[in-house]
């Protein structure tokens, strides 16, 4: 299974995807033991992320074209809502700044491969991003700067790079 994890530091927990299927387990991190398991929406989730600020947790998973970021509070541990982010969500990270949430889509041509979502706002979305014949595999979030970062696998003909994309405005 591919483990992935964020850390929610004013609950001191561990958010971790790929534990078990389609959910989000959740571990202590004081007495490093699970406290919850969160039911997951569509399918298991790929990649997860925390904003610090809100307390709030971002999974996202894609199933059959689908694609959602579900929003989970730190707080009760349940999902909140879920946006719509594209076909294939491999990547999230958020700005705790702005709390926008950026989600980086494997190629899929009629899906923005990186999109910025407001996590305030379901309905409210930037204009996603098609790289070109990229494949976007993780994104970063610099608060400062209000840019995201997107780690592209290398495709044939193409090395590996880095997009800079932002400043995001919803």
């Amino acid at each position: 299974m591919n483990l992935k994890l964020a850390r929610a530091p004013k609950t001191n927990t561990i958010h971790v995807t790929g534990m078990a299927p389609d959910q989000v387990t959740v571990i202590s991190g004081r007495t490093d033991k699970v406290v919850a398991a969160i039911p997951f929406p569509l399918g298991a989730p790929r990649a997860i992320a925390v904003n610090p600020a809100t307390d709030t947790i971002y999974a996202v998973s894609g199933i059959n074209g689908t694609g959602i970021a579900a929003v989970i509070s730190g707080q009760t541990n349940t999902v909140v809502v879920n946006i719509p982010v594209g076909a294939i969500p491999d990547a999230v990270a958020v700005n705790p700044n702005t709390n926008i949430i950026y989600v980086a889509n494997q190629f899929v041509p009629t899906s923005p491969q990186w999109l910025g979502v407001s996590a305030q706002r379901a309905d409210k979305q930037a204009t996603g991003h098609h790289l070109g014949r990229r494949r976007p595999g993780r994104v970063a979030a610099d608060p400062a700067t209000n840019r995201a970062y997107v780690a592209n696998a290398p495709t044939q003909g193409s090395p590996s790079s880095v997009s800079v994309l932002g400043p995001c405005r919803l």
